[in-house]
Order: structure tokens, then sequence, then C-alpha cells
């Protein structure tokens, strides 16, 4: 339950629409993600996170967790061609500022599971995006890609995957900056009517190494 002298307003979380980043987004809409996000992507331990997805085919269902880790606002975005297949972690020896993929998967890990499970997903990712680690979040199918709000209503994430019994959702300001990415391609043409461009389009893909 959330603390009384912070009183959730249910119906502003509700009113917001299911904010998924993907390659259909207009302009407006790409505005109206802007405007949702939290300008200040800072979350302590224990803070109230929420999320309105569809686990299992309950559609609508609202759901509470808790931020399971720290996050702080100037998180460094991926750059390089990195991947978690190759990613040694190091937050067992220092405790990192905020979780990054990597720390969910790395070569480690993987060591971990059976030969015959490729995770070939998994592995392709960038091991230095910035996440957010959520517990008591019970998500299921139906609930990637929907956004994670705080108390205030204010976007600070979206759903990614689950990982030894946590949630993991994408940090806002990586989201923000995928968002940019898209408006400024939209306006200057190099995504049409929604749809990205054969060499520009699908931003993403940089966080990913290569196939």
């Amino acid at each position: 339950m959330c603390s009384s002298t912070h009183p959730m307003d249910y119906e502003k979380v509700f009113d917001r629409p299911q904010v998924t980043v993907d390659s259909t987004l207009t302009s407006l809409e790409l505005q109206a993600c802007h405007n949702e996000m939290k300008t200040d992507g800072s979350i302590f331990a224990g803070q109230n996170l929420l999320h309105v997805g569809h686990p299992a085919n309950f559609v609508g269902s609202f759901l509470i967790g808790k931020a399971a880790f720290q996050c702080v606002n100037d998180v460094v975005l991926p750059t390089g061609t990195q991947i978690c297949q190759n990613y040694q972690s190091t937050a067992l020896h220092n405790t990192p500022r905020y979780r990054v993929m990597g720390d969910i998967w790395n070569i480690d890990d993987f060591k971990k599971h059976p030969s015959n499970v490729s995770f070939s997903f998994e592995k392709s990712l960038h091991p230095l995006i910035p996440v957010i680690q959520i517990c008591g979040l019970v998500c299921g199918e139906g609930c990637s890609g929907g956004p994670v709000f705080n108390s205030k209503g204010e976007i600070v994430g979206m759903v990614a995957l689950g990982a030894n019994g946590f949630q993991i959702a994408i940090h806002v300001s990586l989201l923000k900056h995928f968002l940019k990415e898209r408006e400024e391609n939209m306006q200057s043409g190099n995504i049409k009517s929604g749809v990205a461009s054969d060499d520009k389009g699908g931003r993403l893909k940089k966080f990913k190494g290569p196939a």
C-alpha cells in the first residue's frame, strides 16, 4: 500500500495512454510522450512504481511494485557495440549508482543456464542500457512495452522483461533519447508516415550489438 501522506491519483494514471516506443508514433504522439515523461529520472529504492497493462489478457490491470534499487538522473546512455554476451559485470565488487542491462544479463549469468538455451536476444543487448529493477510488479505477457509510472502519473520507464523474480524496465532517459531522435528524423523526412526508412530507421538497434 502507498503511504497516506503521498496519495496516488489513480484516475490520473488510468487516463494516461499506453505509451509504447515503436515505429508508428506520429509527431503529435511524440510530443505527448515527451510531456508525460518525468523530467528528473531519479528513483529511490523502495519507491512505489505503477503499471497499467494487460497480463494474461486481463486488460487494463493496475499493478503496483517497488523499485528494488535506486536510479539516478544523470545516467550515461550506451554507445559503441558492446553486447551482454561478452560483458563482465562488476556490480558485486563495486556498488553501482544505477542498474544496467549487463547487471541482469552477462557472461557469468549465461554460464548458469543450459547450453541448449540460446538467449540470442538477451546476448545481443547493449550491457549499458540503464534499467529499473522492480520487485512485486507481477507482470506477464501483455505488459511488455507498457509504461511504468510514479505516484504522480509521470512516466519513469517502460516494462521490458522479467528476470530472477524481478521486472526490468528501460529507464526514462533512454526513452526520451529515442523519442527525440525519432522526432528529428520525422521532421527531416527520414521517417515518413510513421514508417522508418531502410537506412535510418529503428534507432534502438544501435543499443544492440551486431547481429
